[in-house]
């Protein structure tokens, strides 16, 4: 016994959404100079500039004192900013953070110490 199937065949057009399991999402890396000035005329400000130091040791490289270069992704950018926001205080302190975007090697002019740092390097511990 067979068993025709008497509707015509429908075919389905490729959709962007019908291989998702093939796609390849690109993580966008972003690099940014972040820089701190942390009031440490009390013994609370002390201990905020060393949280803020050893949270931007955590996601970057130091350049320069209270000048850090970060390389990251836009979800560790959120966590990195969210981290240093609680544990400054707004009144006494502040954090600026530069964003370089692309290029951002030619927009880098370096002269004297340390000038052979390269934060696509590798990094020793």
């Amino acid at each position: 016994m067979t068993c025709e199937h008497s509707e015509p065949t429908k075919t389905r057009k490729a959709t962007p959404h019908s291989h998702q399991a093939n796609l390849k999402f690109e993580v966008l890396t972003m690099y940014i100079l972040l820089t701190y000035d942390v009031s440490t005329v009390t013994k609370a400000g002390q201990k905020r500039l060393r949280q803020v130091a050893k949270t931007c040791l955590d996601y970057g490289q130091r350049v320069q004192n209270s000048v850090f270069e970060c390389k990251m992704d836009h979800a560790q950018f959120v966590q990195f900013r969210g981290k240093l926001l609680s544990i400054i205080d707004m009144e006494t302190d502040s954090i600026r953070i530069y964003h370089l975007g692309k290029n951002w090697e030619q927009k880098v002019d370096h002269h004297g110490k340390n000038d052979d740092y390269n934060i696509e390097g590798p990094l020793i511990l």
